[in-house]
């Protein structure tokens, strides 16, 4: 079924009305007339092939057609009509927001040195909503999460391993950080026990955690052995570091919409941070 105007001024009233609990409710919420509604609705039907309502005089029930499509539409409207406010809300502040995914913050905080915009400096996960206005720029790892929006990659990082470790690091004295599936390819204990020809490390022995800004503070807290980012580990001087082979598969990047990449204050920003990460 193609989403032409009439369909979608149909779905519309078939949500309004299987949410309002008759066409008069639908009209006055619409500002149509209830015959209105029931011919859009009727419409509607005929396109699906389907009964959605039982029509019992002036009250309306569902059927399980109806059931079944209501709940998707009834969150579709919902998610239209939040980024429609958004839209039409006047653009009160200046600030820029910058959102960082939190074990970046100690390079973004550093590499906004000399940069005199105003600017909201917030750390979350991925993803970010910036298409809802959640940020104007974000800075993460990797923009895989991130399609269809304008990307500026900055620079690829080393892992280290941090704390003091002997020659082999004890089985019970490793740190393993779990990234998720959006992160697996970054590399951990088990790339680097296969990479010196060794087993794989018994996860159910030490410390296994979400977040590498953990697994640091593990380490200086003396309680193991972790496999960081170089970029983490020097918020950390005081420990050790031993170097390694392995370079994060993706760089460190900054996102933002297309449609805003010429924004003046945030073009600004951009630019600074990347000269900031330039060798």
């Amino acid at each position: 079924m193609t989403p032409d105007l009439l369909s979608l001024n149909a779905l519309r009233a078939f949500e309004a009305a299987a949410r309002g609990g008759s066409f008069v409710a639908a009209a006055a919420e619409l500002g149509v007339t209830a015959a209105a509604v029931s011919q859009q609705v009727r419409a509607l039907e005929s396109r699906m092939g389907r009964q959605l309502f039982q029509r019992q005089g002036n009250r309306i029930l569902l059927t399980d057609a109806g059931r079944e499509i209501y709940p998707a539409l009834e969150q579709a409207f919902r998610d239209i009509a939040s980024v429609a406010q958004h839209a039409d809300r006047p653009r009160q502040r200046q600030t820029l927001i910058l959102s960082v995914l939190p074990w970046l913050a100690p390079w973004a905080i550093a590499a906004l040195e000399g940069h005199a915009a105003p600017l909201d400096l917030r750390t979350e996960a991925d993803p970010v909503a910036l298409t809802l206005g959640a940020a104007d720029l974000r800075l993460t790892y990797g923009a895989q999460l991130y399609p269809d929006h304008k990307v500026v990659p900055l620079f690829h990082d080393q892992m280290v391993i941090v704390g003091t470790p002997p020659t082999l690091p004890a089985p019970d004295r490793l740190i393993h950080v779990h990234w998720g599936a959006a992160y697996a390819s970054i590399p951990g204990w088990a790339l680097w026990h296969s990479q010196n020809g060794l087993p794989g490390p018994d996860l159910s022995l030490g410390f296994t955690v979400t977040d590498p800004r953990l697994a640091l503070d593990l380490a200086a807290r003396g309680r193991g052995v972790a496999l960081v980012p170089k970029l983490l580990a020097g918020s950390a001087p005081s420990l050790a570091q031993t170097g390694t082979d392995f370079t994060l598969s993706w760089p460190y990047a900054l996102i933002c919409l297309n449609a805003r990449a010429r924004n003046r204050p945030l073009a600004a920003l951009l630019n600074h941070l990347s000269v900031r990460a330039a060798p």
